[in-house]
């Protein structure tokens, strides 16, 4: 029952990570989610099924394009069908994402408990701190790459199925991810981060089995290879409550395209608070505009 989960065991020393690297530096635990029956193959069909109802919440990626750097195919132009697909993953070369599976009530169910035990381990407020909880799923074909990308959410991943390692990146270094790549992302555009090849050997290297998890902070860069066999994993996201720093880069991508020169969030309390104001106020304005 999921009244009864217990994700992790827990010792004294993985409390201390996890409230100590909570969303702020990459690290490893383990879990017992890998036969939740949630996440089987034949259940994971019948989640397609449901997400079918909700335009664009089955993503998937087709071919031998192994390159780490070559960002994420947005045409949503596919020639499979996804029930099909996930069938026949051993072959298809495919990446296939389930995303928003909380729609569902029973994963709904289960991504609120697995949060909430995770909170509790990091001594936070879940509700009071966090929103937009979305629970992905992840089905990968042997040797596919996921590109590098970075995400606007906290992230915990979990391996149910197979093996994949996963590199993540210090999203605090400048010389691995630029303001002007934070902007863009903040502004829009997934692609915004860019793979540089001379920052690989300074990433964390995860390899994940079955049974291992990993904690990815916000805006933390990562890619990952898969391995040899059929993988199946779950992402459970979640937004800070604060706004203040996606604001200010969303302002600064403004400023910029305006001909300015904005500092970067944190270096000038004042200009921070300028800019928020009056990116908020705009941004008041266009929705009252629009309705």
């Amino acid at each position: 029952m999921i009244a009864d989960l217990s994700l992790i065991d827990a010792p004294a020393d993985m409390r201390r990570q996890f409230e100590e690297k909570y969303n702020r530096t990459p690290f490893a635990f383990e879990h017992h989610l890998a036969t939740h029956e949630l996440l089987q193959l034949p259940r994971l069909a019948d989640l397609i099924q449901h997400l079918n109802a909700f335009p664009g919440q089955v993503y998937y990626d087709l071919g031998s394009d192994a390159r780490v750097g070559r960002g994420w195919d947005q045409s949503g132009q596919h020639a499979a069908d996804p029930e099909d697909l996930i069938r026949s993953m051993e072959t298809a070369g495919a990446w296939m994402i389930l995303k928003s599976a909380q729609t569902h009530p029973a994963y709904s169910e289960f991504l609120e408990a697995c949060l909430g035990e995770l909170h509790n381990l990091s001594g936070r407020d879940m509700h009071r701190e966090t929103d937009n909880h979305i629970m992905s799923i992840i089905v990968t074909s042997p040797g596919k790459v996921t590109p590098y990308h970075i995400d606007g959410e906290a992230n915990y991943l979990f391996q149910i199925r197979g093996s994949k390692t996963v590199y993540v990146f210090d999203g605090r270094d400048r010389s691995v991810l630029t303001d002007d790549e934070l902007e863009g992302f903040w502004a829009g555009d997934l692609n915004a981060a860019k793979y540089k090849e001379s920052t690989q050997p300074g990433a964390y290297s995860f390899d994940l089995q079955p049974g291992r998890a990993i904690h990815v902070p916000v805006n933390f860069p990562h890619w990952v290879r898969n391995g040899p066999d059929v993988s199946i994993s779950v992402s459970m996201n979640f937004s800070f409550r604060d706004k203040r720093i996606p604001d200010l880069y969303r302002a600064n991508y403004t400023l910029r395209r305006l001909g300015l020169h904005p500092t970067p969030p944190g270096q000038s309390k004042v200009a921070d608070a300028a800019k928020l104001a009056i990116y908020w106020l705009r941004s008041v304005i266009r929705r009252r505009h629009v309705a």
